[in-house]
């Protein structure tokens, strides 16, 4: 599953074909057919800017050799083949429960504590999913919403119709971020950088959701999770479990590797495209990516490591 590691990707790869892989998988993949039997696991999709390394001079950092390019090439057609064929149904009944049908789960990589931060679909969408994550979050007592996926607009049109999600925004502890699916757009970063500062001027339990939950969400997570110390291989298995929530997929078959080698490329460009090693580097590539691409101040970073321990 990690074989990504080891291999030193490129911010122009991972950023051409993450938009087209997005598009394509929330595109026209629904379906009210019965999925195969569950798997072990869960996921999603993500792309990020890379933040490099100060030790590695820029030029070297972003030299792709040929023996990548092709890699990359290949990688890129296995996705686009398996996007095809993934179905999700609508009905809840195809779910073993309705946090799995929801995608609603909690963020726990490394010192997240329990009950802090969750995860989920969007909980005011006009579909089937979003009364199930609503009331899941209404059970877990969110405090925070942190809406990546709607302009104010949107979600003030959308949390008409759900009281539960309007009282956030009557009580200004909501943001709407409108952030698109280009991982290097200034506006992108400048949404994260918003949403980071949120959540350390709000109190939790937070909420952070897109629309489905996979891939704008899936990102924040796995940068959460990497700032509280989790290792890459925690990350990865929480970030695949979307796709085992929606998709039902099973780390036994081919198409969870293709998948699942995504989200370490990911973090192995925080990186600066070294391996990642242990838990330290993964945390010192999300600091610098934060520090450096986000722009958060010292004070900034320290006091969301400490959010992200527990500590008010």
């Amino acid at each position: 599953m990690m074989t990504g590691i080891r291999r030193r990707g490129t911010l122009k790869l991972l950023s051409r074909y993450a938009v087209v892989l997005l598009l394509s998988l929330f595109g026209g993949c629904v379906s009210d057919t019965p999925p195969a039997p569950a798997g072990n696991s869960i996921t999603e999709s993500a792309a990020l800017p890379a933040g490099l390394d100060p030790e590695i001079p820029a030029a070297e950092s972003l030299t792709v050799s040929s023996e990548h390019r092709a890699w990359a090439a290949e990688h890129r057609r296995e996705r686009e083949r398996e996007i095809g064929k993934l179905q999700k149904s609508n009905r809840r009944s195809n779910y073993s429960g309705d946090a799995v049908f929801a995608n609603f789960r909690e963020i726990r990589g490394g010192t997240i504590p329990a009950a802090a931060v969750y995860r989920s679909c969007h909980p005011a969408a006009a579909d089937a999913r979003a009364p199930y994550a609503a009331r899941l979050a209404e059970q877990a007592r969110i405090a925070a919403v942190i809406n990546l996926s709607d302009t104010r607009e949107e979600l003030e049109a959308k949390a008409a119709f759900i009281p539960w999600y309007q009282k956030f925004i009557t009580k200004n502890s909501i943001i709407p971020l409108g952030m698109g699916l280009d991982y290097t757009d200034p506006e992108f970063k400048a949404g994260l950088r918003a949403g980071l500062q949120f959540m350390l001027n709000h109190r939790g339990p937070y909420l952070i959701h897109c629309n489905d939950g996979t891939d704008r969400t899936g990102f924040v997570a796995a940068l959460l999770e990497a700032l509280a110390g989790a290792g890459a291989d925690e990350i990865a298995d929480d970030y695949m479990r979307s796709y085992v929530n929606y998709y039902h997929l099973s780390q036994e078959e081919e198409r969870y590797r293709i998948f699942s080698t995504f989200i370490t490329d990911v973090l192995t460009e925080l990186n600066g495209g070294k391996p990642l090693a242990d838990r330290s580097n993964v945390k010192e590539a999300a600091e610098r990516y934060l520090t450096n691409e986000i722009g958060l101040t010292g004070a900034e970073l320290d006091g969301l490591k400490q959010r992200l321990s527990g500590i008010e």
